[in-house]
């Protein structure tokens, strides 16, 4: 329904995660129901800013942990991403769709009001292969004028842990390593894609997850749901111990299913960390990528992914 190219309203701020695929949606909130009815709504063109980010992820970082890490660099700065689109540049070759979402989610909670990543030629046409309409797609005007122009480096990045309060309060993992948990959850907008479902199970194959650890995974449509069955990452979760939840938003939802207890520690993918998301307020609420989650969920404490051995060099095979 959304390719390439495509601008869109939506009554969802996440509706930011289109940007993977090379479109723009922007949240209307309450006047949804004036796009619906007139097919458009009044809006203010926002001010861009570009990110180029050069160099090459290291092996067991993902998107999600490049994204945390975006967040906080941009913080840092004093870069404020209240009504602006954040387009991303450079090496961007190396991410894949999943990927590419992950890299969309932490900038919404930054109340950025939109995010668009450049479609690689593959992404155009794995959208083509499914897409029952034609599109084009979009990119920026070489003389295109931005806010701010900035560069990140994806060499320097580990996998990050996240703080409770904000996205914005990423550490690098070895800060964090040894820390008791005893909640862990996968899936989210940012973190629901059968990919990191894939990076969740190849920690998880063959172990169980800690005991006094609750560990659940809720899949983003129910056809990852279906692909978890027929392709045997459903045994994998339940074998390890893990509770596979019905696809959605699952415990992301304000802690409607699975909520944390008072002083609890939990590790998880979802969107946002505020305090009292999950339930308790005085719980602690950590986010990583759903490898970190899965090795802590093994573990029973924070455990970086990359001591399981288990993700070679990008593209090389497993």
């Amino acid at each position: 329904m959304v390719t390439p190219g495509t601008f869109y309203f939506d009554n969802d701020r996440h509706c930011t995660n289109a940007g993977g695929i090379g479109a723009v949606g922007f949240r209307v909130g309450t006047e949804i129901a004036t796009v619906l009815a007139t097919g458009t709504v009044w809006t203010k063109v926002p001010p861009t800013i570009r990110l180029t980010l050069k160099g090459k992820a290291k092996p067991g970082v993902f998107g999600r942990d490049i994204g945390f890490r975006i967040v906080q660099d941009l913080a840092k700065r004093g870069v404020d991403l209240d009504y602006r689109v954040l387009e991303l540049a450079g090496d961007l070759d190396q991410f894949s769709l999943d990927e590419r979402v992950a890299l969309c989610s932490s900038p919404t909670e930054q109340r950025a009001i939109g995010v668009f990543i450049p479609p690689s030629a593959k992404i155009v046409a794995e959208a083509r292969a499914r897409s029952k309409r034609p599109f084009e797609p979009v990119y920026s005007d070489p003389d295109a004028e931005y806010e701010l122009d900035l560069t990140l480096d994806l060499a320097e990045i580990e996998p990050q842990v996240v703080l409770t309060g904000g996205v914005d309060r990423g550490v690098d993992i070895a800060k964090m390593s040894g820390k008791a948990i005893n909640h862990a959850f996968i899936g989210s907008c940012g973190s629901g894609m059968y990919e990191d479902l894939v990076a969740a199970a190849k920690l998880l194959k063959g172990r169980r997850v800690a005991p006094g650890v609750r560990l659940f995974v809720v899949p983003g449509s129910e056809l990852n749901t279906k692909r978890m069955q027929t392709d045997g990452l459903m045994q994998v979760f339940v074998e390890a111990g893990a509770m596979v939840m019905p696809a959605g938003c699952g415990i992301c939802s304000s802690g409607k299913m699975g909520p944390v207890h008072s002083g609890e520690v939990s590790i998880s993918t979802a969107a946002d960390n505020v305090a009292g998301r999950f339930g308790a307020k005085d719980a602690e609420l950590l986010l990583a990528s759903p490898a970190t989650v899965a090795a802590s969920a093994v573990a029973g404490v924070i455990t970086d992914p990359r001591d399981f051995q288990a993700f070679p060099p990008k593209g090389e095979a497993a």
